[in-house]
């Protein structure tokens, strides 16, 4: 099992709208779970929000010129041992879009 972080990093532009919506595909895999953040907060001291992509897509907000990153972490679902890694992968796709 192949788990990890990979980060995604957003910069809106002059037609970029003030929230987008997020959502995540990925095959379906009992073993393991998507955990997606976004940072930095928009709020001074907000160290940022976690996305709960499971039920569909979110709204991310944004202010003028801001940049934005997801952090996007797989997690087994269940008992996991490091040592025992094997080359499953877990592939998966960020979509944005204005509307949900």
């Amino acid at each position: 099992m192949m788990l990890g972080t990979s980060y995604l990093s957003l910069r809106t532009g002059a037609s970029t709208p003030n929230a987008l919506y997020v959502s995540l595909e990925a095959p379906a895999d009992a073993r393991r779970r998507f955990v997606v953040q976004a940072v930095p907060g928009l709020m001074p001291d907000s160290d940022g929000e976690t996305l709960d992509l499971s039920s569909g897509p979110k709204p991310l907000h944004f202010t003028a010129d801001s940049t934005r990153t997801l952090i996007v972490t797989v997690l087994p679902t269940g008992p996991y041992d490091p040592d025992l890694r094997d080359e499953d992968r877990y592939p998966f796709s960020i979509v944005l879009s204005a509307h949900p």
